[in-house]
C-alpha cells in the first residue's frame, strides 16, 4: 500500500516517503498470497512470495524462465570481441574456437576505412557471417556536428525530453507517427491517415502527410526528434529552446514543458460552461474565508464587467477568493452558492504545497463566466455571451499586473452538456472544438504567452444512448489525450437538496467537483505524469457468454456495489440481454458473465446509463467503477475521497481478431 503517495522523485528523505516505503518493504517480503505489490511511484512490482514461486524449478513458469536466461548467459559470455582489422575480426570469430551466432564484434581501425565505404564499428556473428550493424554509435565528428547544430543559437549544452501517452492502451490510437530531421535541418512529421501525432496534438488526413517545422524568429533554440525503443516521441533541445514555427496546414507549437515562474506569475482559472460552474443550487456558500493567496473579482466569481454583455459589476476589483450568493442579471443560475471555483483554486494550492512550492509564491485568480441552461450554440465563439468569458480573460489579466504579476492561463475549463442531450455526438464535437481553438487564439492574444492550454472538462450525466456531449467528451479524451482531459464523471457527486432536481450539486457536491479540477490543474503546472483518470477500453467478446473490458488507470480498480449490476448493462439485437455477473479482475479488466448465450453481432455495452443507487434523484445512470486512490479531502468537517471514477459510455463489442 502506498498511504501518502507524494510523488516525489528518488531519492526522497520526506518522511511520508519513508513511511511508504516501509509499508511496501513489508508488503514486498510478507505478503503470501498476491503476486504483486505497488511502489510509492506506482510501478507494480512482484513480491517476495511471488519471486519463491518462479524461481521454483517444479514450474513450468521457472522453467521457461530458466531456459530464456540460459540462452542470454549463453550469448552474453560471447563478450565483444576488438579487432583492429575486419580481417582479424573475421578470424576471430571463424575460430578456433568458433564464436556462436550473434557474438558481438568490433573493428577498430581498419585502414580501408572511408566515409564512403565504413568498415570501422560494430558487427555481429551470424550463419557464418560478420553482418555490419544497421546501428553504429556515432563518430566525435558526428557528436561534435550536432552539438554545433542544437545549441548553436545559445552555446548551452543539450538537454533530452521525452513523451508520452498518458493513457498507456495502444488501442486507444489509430496510427503511430514518426518524425526525423530533413535535408536542411528542419524537423518533419510523417503520418498516416486517421493517424496522430500527440506531442503536438495536431490531427492529419491524407496518407502519409508531412509536416515541416521551421525556428521562428524569437526561437533561442532548435531539436532534433526521433522515436526510441519504448516508441516514445523523444527529443534533443538546446537549453532554453523552444519548439515553434510555421506548420502546413495549421500553426503548431509543441507544449514541452509549463513554463512554471512562481513569485511573479499568477494563474488564471476561468470556468465556462452551464448551470454546475454558475454554483446553482449550491447554496448556502461554504468557502467563506481563504487560507492561501488566491484571489477573484470584486462581487466574487460570477462577476461581470460593468457595461458589459452580463449586465453586473465586480471585474474593475479583486478580493480574496471566497463564495457569496451575488448574482448577475440573466446568467440562468437560481440559487447561487457555492462554485467549483474555490474548491479548484484552493486545492491546486494543496497539491502545489506538497509538491514543495510556496502557493502564496503561486496565486490563482478564479472566476465563472458561464450561463446556466444554455445549448453550445448560445456560448460558442459566435455567441454574445462569450463576450463575458472575454472580459474575465482580460480583467483578471488587468487585475494581476495591477498587483506586479504576469498572468498566464495554464489551462482552460469547460462544463456543459445537460441542455444539449439530443445534439448529434459529431455536429456537438465540431461546435466544441471551434471553441476551444477560438479561446486558444484569444487568451493567446491577450496574455502573450507561447503555452498552449489545454482543456479539462467534466462528463455530463447521461442516460441510454442519449447524452451524445458525455459520448463527445469521452472520444476526445481517448485520441486527443494531450489536449482534452476528462477529469471526472458527475453520477458520484452529491446532489443539490431539491426533491425534484436531480442535476445540480449541493454546495459540498460542487466544491468537491472544484477539488478534482484542480488537482488535474496541478498536474498540468507541474509537468507531472497523470495519475488520477480511468479511460475504458472497447469491450471483447471472448465467448457466447463473457465480454471483457480492458481499463487503463493510474491505481488498481474496485467495484464499489452501490449500483444494479455495477452500472452496466448488455444489449443483443436491441434487447437486454439479462443480468450479468460483473467481476474485476487484477488486469484492470471488467468481466461480465452473461446467463445466456449471446452471438458478437449487434452487441452493445453501456455504463453508467441505465441504474442508480436507491433513493438518489439523477438525471441519468451512475456506476461503481473507480480507482484505488487514498487521496482525501475535508469538507465542511468531512473527510471525501477524490477517488477517480469510470466515464459512462455505449460501446458496441468487438472481436480480438489478428
Amino acid at each position: 500500500m502506498t498511504t501518502y503517495n507524494t510523488g516525489n522523485p528518488v531519492p526522497s528523505t520526506n518522511p511520508k516517503d519513508l513511511l511508504d516505503n516501509a509499508e511496501n518493504y513489508d508488503t514486498a517480503m510478507n505478503d503470501r498470497v498476491n503476486p504483486n505489490w505497488v511502489d510509492r511511484l506506482g510501478r507494480v512490482r512482484k513480491t517476495y512470495g511471488e519471486i519463491e514461486r518462479l524461481a521454483d524449478p517444479g514450474t513450468v513458469l521457472a522453467a521457461v524462465e530458466t531456459a530464456e536466461e540460459a540462452a542470454r548467459t549463453a550469448v552474453a559470455a560471447n563478450r565483444t570481441i576488438f579487432r583492429a582489422t575486419k580481417a582479424e575480426l573475421l578470424a576471430a570469430m571463424q575460430g578456433p574456437p568458433a564464436q556462436m551466432d550473434e557474438t558481438p564484434g568490433k573493428v577498430t581501425n581498419d585502414p580501408g576505412h572511408t566515409v564512403e565505404n565504413p568498415i570501422n564499428g560494430d558487427y555481429v556473428w551470424r550463419n557464418g557471417q560478420l553482418v555490419y550493424s544497421a546501428a553504429q554509435p556515432a563518430t566525435r565528428e558526428e557528436v561534435d556536428y550536432a552539438l554545433e547544430t542544437y545549441s548553436a543559437l545559445v552555446g548551452e549544452p543539450v538537454e533530452q525530453y521525452e513523451f508520452f501517452n498518458e493513457y498507456p492502451v495502444p488501442e486507444f490510437f489509430t496510427d503511430k507517427a514518426y518524425v526525423g530531421t530533413d535535408s536542411a535541418d528542419f524537423v518533419i512529421e510523417s503520418k498516416t491517415t486517421s493517424g496522430e501525432f500527440v506531442f503536438n496534438g495536431s490531427a492529419s488526413s491524407g496518407d502519409e502527410t508531412q509536416y515541416e517545422f521551421h525556428n521562428a524568429p524569437d526561437t533561442e533554440g532548435m531539436g532534433s526528434v526521433f522515436v526510441d525503443r519504448n516508441e516514445y516521441i523523444f527529443a534533443n533541445f538546446s537549453q532554453v529552446g523552444d519548439w515553434s514555427g510555421e506548420a502546413t496546414p495549421a500553426n503548431s507549437e509543441a507544449n514541452l514543458k509549463f513554463p512554471l515562474n512562481p513569485l511573479t506569475q499568477m494563474l488564471g482559472q476561468i470556468l465556462y460552461g452551464q448551470s454546475l460552474y454558475m454554483g446553482c443550487r449550491g447554496i448556502p456558500p461554504l468557502s467563506t474565508d481563504q487560507p492561501y493567496s488566491n484571489w477573484t473579482f470584486g462581487q466574487g466569481p460570477r462577476s461581470t464587467r460593468p457595461g458589459g454583455t452580463g449586465g453586473g459589476t465586480g471585474t474593475q476589483a479583486a478580493i480574496p477568493l471566497i463564495e457569496n450568493t451575488s448574482n448577475i442579471a440573466g446568467n440562468g443560475s437560481p440559487d447561487p452558492g457555492e462554485t467549483p471555483c474555490s474548491g479548484a483554486a484552493n486545492f491546486f494550492s494543496v497539491q502545489i504545497k506538497d509538491w514543495g512550492i510556496d502557493p502564496n509564491a503561486l496565486p490563482v485568480f478564479s472566476s465563472t463566466a458561464g450561463h446556466g441552461g444554455y445549448s453550445i450554440t448560445q456560448l460558442n465563439e459566435n455567441s454574445s455571451w462569450i463576450a463575458v468569458w472575454r472580459d474575465h480573460v482580460t480583467q483578471q489579466k488587468a487585475r494581476a499586473e495591477e498587483m506586479g504579476k504576469e498572468y498566464i492561463v495554464p489551462v482552460l475549463h469547460y462544463g456543459q452538456g445537460e441542455s444539449d442531450g439530443g445534439m448529434d455526438e459529431i455536429v456537438w464535437r465540431n461546435y466544441f472544438l471551434a471553441l476551444y481553438a477560438y479561446q486558444v487564439s484569444f487568451v493567446k492574444s491577450v496574455t502573450g504567452q507561447k503555452w498552449t492550454p489545454p482543456m479539462h472538462t467534466y462528463q455530463n450525466w447521461a442516460t441510454g444512448n442519449a447524452s451524445n456531449p458525455a459520448k463527445a467528451y469521452l472520444w476526445l479524451a481517448r485520441n486527443y489525450p494531450n489536449t482534452f482531459r476528462l477529469v471526472t464523471p458527475l453520477y458520484h457527486l452529491p446532489r443539490a437538496d431539491y426533491a425534484s432536481d436531480g442535476t445540480h450539486l449541493s454546495n459540498i457536491g460542487s466544491k468537491q467537483l472544484g477539488c478534482y479540477l484542480g488537482r488535474a490543474s496541478a498536474d498540468v503546472v507541474l509537468s507531472r505524469p497523470m495519475t488520477n483518470f480511468i479511460m475504458p477500453g472497447k469491450p471483447v467478446y471472448e465467448s457466447d457468454t463473457r465480454i471483457r473490458i480492458p481499463h487503463a488507470s493510474g491505481f488498481p480498480l474496485q467495484l464499489t456495489e452501490t449500483t444494479a449490476q455495477s452500472g452496466y448493462k448488455v444489449l443483443t439485437g436491441g434487447e437486454d440481454a439479462g443480468v450479468p455477473v460483473v467481476t474485476l479482475d487484477e488486469y484492470k479488466n471488467v468481466i461480465l458473465t452473461l446467463p445466456q448465450s449471446v452471438s458478437p453481432e449487434d452487441l452493445v455495452v453501456r455504463y453508467a446509463r441505465d441504474y442508480k443507487p436507491e433513493g438518489i434523484v439523477l438525471n441519468g445512470g451512475a456506476g461503481d467503477l473507480c480507482d484505488t486512490d487514498p487521496t482525501t479531502v475535508i469538507i465542511s468537517d468531512e473527510l471525501r475521497s477524490l477517488r477517480s471514477y469510470c466515464p459512462s459510455f455505449v460501446e458496441t463489442v468487438t472481436l480480438s481478431r489478428v
